[in-house]
């Protein structure tokens, strides 16, 4: 459910939830630092790679903008608290846990790789009812829901880890590639979720790190 709500509310990769840690968030200010991703380097010489190790190197974001700060809201805070109550257990009985701090992780602490909420995502989505759709539309979902609050491009791009605020307003913003995706449907509830402080905060231009 932590990655659903990241992607939801926080227009996060994939490859940025999985890495996503403990120490990246700010629990007094209620935000997160975006800071690295899990992924392989494209100029990695995979006969050198440790065998399940090849997905899952730590890695800078994809631009400059993409370390970012990144406002969370306060239901999600309460999801994370809860999770890392669970991974103190877990750390404590699981024998060789791998204490990397990983909020979305394996029972043993190690980390996932950028396929795993495949299986989980589609069964949820034939659960709910909603039509199928790529786990990234999400991100364009709420690039879109912040485009409607009348956020400014520059505060949108600066959210999602963009460079370039035309990319933002090409790629990511567009109302047809949403009814073609077949995420009208999903969006109401997008929007539920999202609270309206996070877009207010947004709206102040003043993530960007």
């Amino acid at each position: 459910m932590l990655p659903l709500f990241f992607a939801i509310t926080m227009g996060m990769r994939i490859s940025e939830i999985i890495a996503l840690k403990y120490t990246d968030i700010d629990f007094g200010t209620n935000e997160a630092h975006i800071q690295r991703q899990l992924g392989r380097r494209v100029d990695e010489d995979v006969s050198s790679v440790q065998e399940g190790m090849l997905i899952k190197q730590e890695l800078s974001p994809k631009t400059y903008s993409g370390d970012r700060i990144t406002p969370v809201p306060q239901f999600v805070i309460d999801e994370i608290i809860l999770e890392r109550e669970k991974y103190e257990l877990r750390k404590g009985k699981v024998i060789d846990f791998q204490d990397y701090g990983y909020i979305w992780c394996k029972e043993n602490g190690s980390p996932f790789n950028r396929g795993s909420y495949k299986k989980p995502f589609k069964r949820l989505l034939a659960e709910c009812g909603f039509p199928d759709m790529h786990w990234h539309d999400l991100r364009h979902t709420y690039a879109t829901i912040l485009s409607e609050n009348n956020l400014s491009l520059k505060a949108i791009a600066s959210a999602m880890g963009h460079s370039k605020e035309i990319f933002t307003a090409d790629a990511y913003t567009n109302p047809q590639q949403i009814i073609a995706d077949g995420l009208s449907a999903i969006q109401p509830f997008l929007e539920e979720v999202l609270p309206s402080d996070i877009t207010e905060t947004l709206a102040t231009d003043s993530i960007s790190f």
